[in-house]
This record gives C-alpha cells, sequence and structure tokens, in this order.
C-alpha cells in the first residue's frame, strides 16, 4: 500500500451504526460460530443457520462480507450410499 493510498484511507470517515445494529451483529457472529462448531461436530446446524439467515436479513443482505465471516450460506453433508458387507439387499 503506497503512502498516499493509506493517509486516503485514514481520512475517511468512520461508519456510524447504532447500538441495536452491534447487538445484531454481535448475535449473528455468535450463530455463526455455534454453526460451525456444531457442523466439525457431525450434526446438522439447522436451528443456527434459521437464526443466522433471519438476523442477516434484518441487518441486511451483505452481512457476511461485513463481518468477516468465514462461513458459507449452505452446509452440505456429503451423502454416502456405500454399504456394508452385513447388510442384507433386496434382489
Amino acid at each position: 500500500m503506497s503512502r498516499s493510498a493509506y493517509y486516503a484511507w485514514h481520512k475517511r470517515p468512520a461508519k456510524i451504526i447504532t447500538s441495536a445494529e452491534l447487538h445484531l451483529y454481535r448475535r449473528l457472529k455468535c450463530y455463526l460460530r455455534k454453526a460451525e462448531t456444531v457442523l466439525a461436530d457431525g450434526h446438522y446446524p439447522g436451528n443456527y443457520v434459521k437464526k443466522a439467515s433471519t438476523l442477516a436479513v434484518i441487518v441486511h443482505p451483505y452481512t457476511n462480507a461485513s463481518i468477516k465471516s468465514e462461513s458459507s450460506a449452505t452446509f452440505a453433508h456429503k451423502v454416502t450410499t456405500k454399504r456394508k458387507y452385513s447388510d442384507v439387499v433386496a434382489d
């Protein structure tokens, strides 16, 4: 980053948000963090994702970018169709 670009960035006014919006951001980050930990445990994080998506609609549509969330909007699980050798399969 050049020196002039830094000073131009530094002079920009800060974005002012209300305390209610800050509270929504914090709740959204909490729900997304819980959904990621539940997903890591192998369970479906549907409840947390549903709460986070409704909060994201309340705040604004680009919330994931503004709170720097690493999670994506969809949580997909791998479907396995492999059977064990002991399973009985109908002909």
